[in-house]
């Protein structure tokens, strides 16, 4: 081989080959066909779980969420259980694959295929996964309830460089989203075991007054002389000790407040840079009329002159 050959022929060390189907049939844990990353406990709490699409292939929950042809199915929790069970419709699994070819056909800042998300600017082709984007230092824009616009650490806007980074930065963003996650769920076993133990006490003190007529009747029949006293089980109590700090320990609404007032937030931060927009432009608007009273003027001095 001369020397041009080997300089332009690709390298497997920059640029890793697609593994074939039997290569990754083998492989020992599933990794996500469009982050690249194998199965761990870091990637499955940052990315969410690996969703199975058929074909042994597999996809992070959160990979196939920021994607634009699947962000609206994969929004809502609540339908992890339907994606999780196996039940994944048959539309959704082709156009997570179309996805998977679209990814493949780009190239990520790390030099390996797969690149599906972008920078917002218009003028930047960056290309990058998930992880890719984290590292980097990505920054989010939440547009809409459904909607967020990625930048670049080069084509960060003034707006989103003014606000605090760790609320705009994409890995706490991606921590919050996990963080509020796990507060609902810990909220919703709370509010299941408030009502399980609410009958549970009911149970209890109908046991107890059974067994204080009971008492009563073995007193009666009893002689004078026995001191007999009923015997206290002490499981009984600190059963009742725990489903009462249970029951106070958290409200039932502390997930849901905390989220209203991180929305809150929010919604005041855009308030103000609104704000600043509309004075900045109300100048822009006064300048621009004093400029065309200034020609208006002179337009005037000059019709009188040749009249």
């Amino acid at each position: 081989r001369t020397r041009a050959s080997t300089l332009l022929s690709p390298s497997s060390t920059v640029v890793p080959k697609l593994e074939p189907r039997s290569h990754r049939r083998a492989r020992r844990w599933p990794r996500c066909e469009l982050c690249l990353l194998e199965r761990d406990k870091h990637s499955t709490e940052l990315y969410g779980k690996l969703i199975y699409i058929g074909n042994t292939m597999f996809v992070h929950k959160l990979c196939a969420k920021f994607l634009p042809k699947t962000s609206e199915a994969f929004f809502d929790d609540e339908v992890d259980s339907y994606f999780f069970s196996g039940s994944m419709p048959e539309w959704l699994k082709k156009t997570i694959h179309d996805e998977i070819r679209r990814c493949r056909k780009l190239r990520c800042i790390c030099k390996r295929i797969g690149g599906g998300m972008g920078c917002f600017n218009s003028n930047c082709s960056k290309t990058v996964h998930l992880p890719c984007a984290v590292k980097a230092g990505f920054r989010v824009s939440p547009r809409f309830p459904r909607e967020w616009d990625f930048y670049c650490p080069n084509h960060v806007p003034k707006r989103l460089m003014e606000i605090n980074p760790k609320r705009t930065d994409l890995r706490e963003f991606l921590l919050a989203n996990q963080e509020r996650k796990s507060m609902s769920m810990k909220e919703d076993d709370l509010c299941n075991t408030d009502e399980s133990l609410d009958d549970e006490e009911e149970n209890v003190e109908e046991n107890d007054k059974e067994e204080e007529v009971e008492q009563g009747q073995n007193d009666e029949e009893k002689s004078p002389g026995d001191s007999s006293q009923p015997v206290l089980n002490p499981s009984d109590m600190t059963q009742s000790k725990q489903r009462s700090d249970l029951k106070w320990t958290l409200g039932p609404k502390k997930a849901e407040l905390m989220e209203t007032k991180q929305k809150v937030k929010l919604l005041g931060q855009l308030v103000d840079d609104l704000k600043k927009q509309i004075s900045s432009l109300s100048q822009d608007l006064d300048k621009a009329v004093r400029e065309l009273a200034k020609e208006k003027s002179k337009l005037a001095s000059a019709l009188n002159c040749y009249s």
